[in-house]
Formats: C-alpha cells, sequence, structure tokens
C-alpha cells in the first residue's frame, strides 16, 4: 500500500513534547496520530496503533455481543451482581 506522511514534533502546553504523524492513502483525508515517544520511527508508531486497534474493536465487539459495559457501577462486585442469576 502506497502510504504518504509527515512527522511533527511539537510542543503541548500541559502535556509538553509530542510527536504527530499526518497519514494518508493518497484520498482526500489525513489521519492524525500522537506519540509521546519522541524516538519512534513513524512506521513503529503505525505499527502500534495497528495492534491496538485490533485490541479496541476486540473489546467493542464482545461488549456488544455479551451486553456488557450497560451498568453505571464501576466497582467489581456491583458489575458481577448485575449479570449474577438468582
Amino acid at each position: 500500500m502506497n502510504v504518504k506522511g509527515v512527522s511533527l514534533k511539537v510542543s503541548l502546553p500541559q502535556t509538553g513534547q509530542v510527536q504527530v504523524l499526518f497519514v494518508s492513502d493518497g484520498k482526500k483525508q489525513w489521519h492524525p496520530f500522537l506519540c509521546t515517544d519522541l524516538e519512534l520511527e513513524p512506521s513503529e508508531i503505525l505499527k502500534y496503533y495497528a495492534r491496538r486497534w485490533s485490541i479496541e474493536v476486540f473489546f467493542k465487539d464482545a461488549k456488544q455481543m455479551l451486553y456488557l459495559g450497560k451498568e453505571q457501577s464501576e466497582t467489581f462486585d456491583a458489575v458481577i451482581a448485575c449479570y449474577s442469576r438468582p
């Protein structure tokens, strides 16, 4: 796949120095990726993001299919009680 990209190192007021990678596949949209590790190469940033993206998709699908994540409490006992049958 032919990918265009540019990497910029910028300073944010509350975060400090970060690396922002803008990537395009040749279409009109550019996609930004923010990285706090200034030493990573752009290809490494994309590899980490691709790996993390598959994890996020799995959790989203699992929550939707198992009807998880709709309870209001954040304590473990309350979540277990929500799904326990009497």
